[in-house]
C-alpha cells in the first residue's frame, strides 16, 4: 500500500509497498476490524514518519569552517576507532594536519561514527566531527567523483541513518551511487584493470553501497538506486553479501515493484535463497566475516559478531519480505471468516501458501532469537539501525500473526515481548527505535485485548453446558436478559449464538453432531434459571460421559502436607528477613 506521509516539517514523503510503515497500516486495518478502536488504531502519529531534527540544521557550514573539532588524544582516538570497527591512520592526527586535505573528511567521519555508536554519551562531539567532515566534503570533494568522494558520501549516509535522519541519508547515498557509476564501480571487469589492492577497495566499496542502498530502499519502500551486473553465484571469490543483496534486489524489483508475485518468480527466488544458504559459509571469508557468534576484539574482550548477525538478519528479512503478502492475506481472511462464520474460527487448508506463511513466522521468531545475543551482551554499540529495523519488522509480523490465531503453533507472544526488549535497548539514543518501541507497545496492547476477547468467547461457548449443570451464579441479582457474559471491549471475533462446541455421542436415532431438543433449550437467551428442568440438566450431564473418579487414587498421586504452626512460620519469616538485610 503505497502512500504519502508527512515528516517533521510537514513535507510529504513517499512510502512504498515494501516499507515497514505500509505493513503497519495494513495491521491497523486488521486490528480495527478485529477489536475496534484502540491505541494502535488511533495513534496520533500514524500518518507521519519520525525524523530527528538536529539543532545545527542551519549555519553548520560557516560554523564548522570557523570551529574545527578539538584534537583528540591517542586514547580517545582508540575509543573512536574501536567503535567504528576500522583502523585509522594515526600519523594524520599526530602531525596535527587540520587543512582541507582530500582524505580529511573520511577520517573525521570515521571519528563521528565512532562517537555516535560508542556506549558513552558523545553525541555532541559526534555532531561536531560530522559537520566538519561534511564541510570538508563540500569544500574539496563534492564535484570530483572518486574513491574518496564516494567513501565520504557513504559514511555521511551511514551517520545520518544512525542519527534517525533517513531521508537525508537516502539523498546523500544517491549522490554516492551516481559517483560510483561515474567511475565504474558497478562493473567487475573495470576493477580488474587496477592493482589487486585498489581493485579490492573498489569491490568492497561497491558492496557497502549495495547493502546501504537495498536496506534503505526496502525499509522506505523506494526503488533501489543500484543494479547488480555481476554473476553473484560464481564460486570464484564468492561473496555471501553480494549474493544476498542480489536476492534482495530481485524481491524489490520483481515482486514489490510489479505489485504481484507469480509461481515462477517465487520458485526462482526461493531456489536462489536455498543456494545462498548452502554456499553462505564459503563466502564469509571474502566478506571479512568470522563464522563464530562471539569474537574477541583487539583487547581480547569477547563481543558479538555483529557482521555475522547483520548477515543473518538480512537473510531472515528477505524471507519475511517475500512471504509477507501471504501472511497478510491469511490473517485478513481469518478475520473475515471470524466475522462471517458462526464457529468463530476458520479451518485452514494445507497449501503452498500456508508454507509461505509459516516461513514468514519462523523467520520472525528466529530473528528475535538471534537478537537476544545482543540484549544479553553488556556493552554494544548504542545505535544499530539494521538491528533495530529487524526487531521492528519481526515484531509487526508476530503481532499481526496473533490476529490470525497462529499463536497456537508459534511462540508469538513471547517473541513479541523479546522484540520489544531489543528496541528498548536502543530507544534511549535512537529516535526511530523509540518510535518503533511505542508502536510495538500499542500492538502488544491490541494483541492482549484480542486474546482476552478470544478466550472469553471460547468460555461463552461452554456456557449452556455449565449453566445447565450448575446454574448461572453470575446472574444472581441481575436481569437474566442482560448479556453480562459477553467479552469486554469491542469484540468482533464472532457470535456465540447457536454454537455447538463439544461433539456429543449420538443417541439411537440421532444424527451425529445434531443437538437434542434438551441441549437446544440451553442455548435460549434470557431463560430463567428456575425454569431449567433437573431431568434435562441430568441428560446434558450424562451426554458429557465423565469417567468414574475415585478419591482413593489421590493417595498415590498427591502429597499431603502437615499443619504448620503460624508462630513457627512467623519466626522463620523474621529470620529470613534479617538474613536478607545482612
Amino acid at each position: 500500500m503505497s502512500r504519502l506521509v508527512q515528516d517533521t516539517r510537514g513535507e510529504y514523503m513517499f512510502i512504498g509497498d515494501s516499507a515497514t510503515l505500509s505493513f503497519l497500516q495494513n495491521i491497523r486495518r486488521i486490528v480495527r476490524r478485529s477489536i475496534g478502536d484502540c491505541t494502535l488504531v488511533d495513534d496520533p502519529l500514524r500518518h507521519g514518519i519520525v525524523e530527528a531534527s538536529p539543532e545545527t540544521r542551519r549555519g553548520w557550514i560557516l560554523s564548522s569552517a570557523q570551529n574545527p573539532p578539538p584534537r583528540q588524544s591517542e586514547q580517545e582516538l582508540d575509543y573512536l576507532v574501536k567503535w567504528y570497527m576500522q583502523s585509522a591512520k594515526r600519523k594524520w592526527i599526530e602531525d596535527g594536519q587540520d587543512i582541507a586535505d582530500p582524505a580529511s573528511s573520511v577520517y573525521y567521519l570515521v571519528f563521528a561514527i565512532g562517537a555516535q555508536t560508542g556506549p558513552e554519551d558523545k553525541d555532541d562531539l559526534a555532531e561536531t566531527f560530522f559537520n566538519y567532515a561534511r564541510y570538508l566534503t563540500v569544500e574539496t570533494l563534492i564535484e570530483e567523483p572518486g574513491i574518496v568522494t564516494i567513501q565520504a558520501l557513504v559514511l555521511i549516509a551511514m551517520y545520518l541513518l544512525g542519527a534517525s535522519r533517513r531521508n537525508a541519508a537516502f539523498m546523500y547515498l544517491g549522490m554516492g551511487v551516481r559517483a560510483a557509476y561515474a567511475i565504474g564501480l558497478h562493473r567487475h571487469d573495470i576493477a580488474s584493470l587496477f592493482s589487486a589492492n585498489e581493485g579490492r577497495v573498489r569491490e568492497q566499496l561497491w558492496k557497502g553501497i549495495r547493502i546501504l542502498d537495498l536496506f534503505m530502499s526496502a525499509s522506505l519502500g523506494r526503488p533501489p538506486s543500484t543494479s547488480e551486473l555481476r554473476d553473484t553465484t560464481n564460486p570464484q571469490n564468492y561473496s555471501a553479501c553480494n549474493d544476498l543483496s542480489m536476492i534482495f534486489e530481485l524481491i524489490l524489483t520483481d515482486v514489490y515493484a510489479k505489485r504481484m508475485i507469480s509461481p515462477e518468480i517465487l520458485e526462482r527466488i526461493s531456489k536462489h535463497l536455498r543456494r545462498w544458504t548452502a554456499q553462505c559459509g564459503e563466502g564469509l571469508a571474502v566478506d571479512g566475516i568470522e563464522q563464530d557468534d562471539l569474537i574477541r576484539d583487539q583487547n581480547g574482550e569477547e563481543q558479538p559478531n555483529i557482521g555475522l548477525i547483520h548477515l543473518k538478519l538480512t537473510g531472515h528479512w528477505t524471507v519475511m519480505l517475500l512471504s509477507l503478502p501471504f501472511l497478510h492475506k491469511a490473517v485478513s481472511q481469518h478475520v473475515e471468516d471470524n466475522e462471517q462464520s458462526a464457529q468463530g474460527t476458520a479451518k485452514r487448508s494445507s497449501s503452498s501458501n500456508q508454507v509461505l506463511v509459516h516461513s514468514c513466522l519462523e523467520s520472525a521468531v528466529r530473528t528475535v532469537d538471534l537478537l537476544q545475543t545482543l540484549v544479553r551482551t553488556g556493552t554494544i554499540p548504542k545505535r544499530l539501525p539494521i538491528v533495530g529495523n529487524s526487531a521492528f519488522v519481526s515484531g509487526l509480523v508476530l503481532g499481526a500473526a496473533i490476529f490470525g490465531d497462529f499463536d497456537n503453533s508459534f511462540p508469538l507472544e513471547k517473541s513479541l515481548h523479546a522484540a520489544r526488549g531489543v528496541l528498548d535497548r536502543f530507544s534511549r539514543y535512537d529516535a526511530v527505535a523509540k518510535r518503533h518501541l511505542m508502536i510495538l507497545d500499542h500492538l502488544q496492547n491490541a494483541c492482549d485485548i484480542y486474546m482476552d476477547n478470544r478466550a472469553r468467547l471460547r468460555m461463552e461457548r461452554q456456557r449452556h453446558l455449565v449453566n445447565g449443570l450448575f446454574g448461572s451464579i453470575h446472574t444472581i441479582g441481575k436481569s437474566p436478559l442482560r448479556n453480562s457474559q459477553q467479552p469486554e471491549g469491542n469484540s468482533r471475533i464472532g457470535s456465540t449464538d447457536g454454537i455447538q462446541t463439544q461433539p456429543q455421542t449420538p443417541r439411537p436415532g440421532q444424527v451425529a453432531n445434531e443437538m437434542t431438543e434438551e441441549q437446544q433449550g440451553f442455548l435460549m437467551e434470557g431463560r430463567e434459571q428456575t425454569e431449567i428442568d433437573v431431568d434435562i440438566s441430568a441428560d446434558a450431564f450424562l451426554g458429557i460421559s465423565p469417567n468414574m473418579l475415585w478419591f482413593d487414587s489421590f493417595d498415590t498421586t498427591m502429597s499431603l502436607f502437615p499443619i504448620v504452626d503460624t508462630q513457627i512460620m512467623g519466626d522463620e519469616m523474621m529470620a529470613n528477613g534479617v538474613n536478607n538485610q545482612e
